[in-house]
């Protein structure tokens, strides 16, 4: 089992505040300065969404609906 931690929690937890199960990739994107209150330093925070999303896809949190649209597998 994957333990979320780090990023990969962070975006996960964007994801679940956005309480629905189907969303799409530009939605969490306004996420962005919350994010960067956690992590001040990182300049590419659009970038990091994607690649954490590709991590959840990959660990069978998130499944990919069409391109930038993903569904929760357990909502």
């Amino acid at each position: 089992m994957y333990s979320l931690n780090g990023w990969t929690k962070a975006v996960f937890d964007c994801i679940q505040k956005l309480g629905k199960k189907e969303f799409e990739l530009k939605e969490l994107y306004d996420f962005k300065s919350d994010l960067k209150k956690v992590y001040p330093f990182n300049n590419h925070i659009e970038q990091k969404i994607q690649q954490q999303v590709q991590i959840l896809k990959k660990e069978k949190f998130l499944q990919r609906l069409k391109r930038g649209q993903y569904s929760l597998t357990q909502f």
